[in-house]
């Protein structure tokens, strides 16, 4: 049983380790954008999905 507790928590400690790690990661923004046929709309207004059609076609 006590065998059973370590390896669970040194599991759950790895696994929280690496999610922590992950996020930090993604918060710094240091995780590469893949620049071919995407679109990045920075802020949305009443006008935005017209101009989204237009760009569209």
């Amino acid at each position: 049983m006590l065998g059973y507790i370590l390896f669970m928590g040194a599991l759950i400690t790895i696994l929280v380790q690496w999610l922590d790690a992950t996020m930090t990661r993604l918060e710094l923004g240091l995780t590469p954008v893949a620049m071919d046929a995407h679109m990045v709309v920075l802020g949305w207004t009443t006008r935005t999905p017209t101009i989204l059609e237009e760009i569209r076609l």
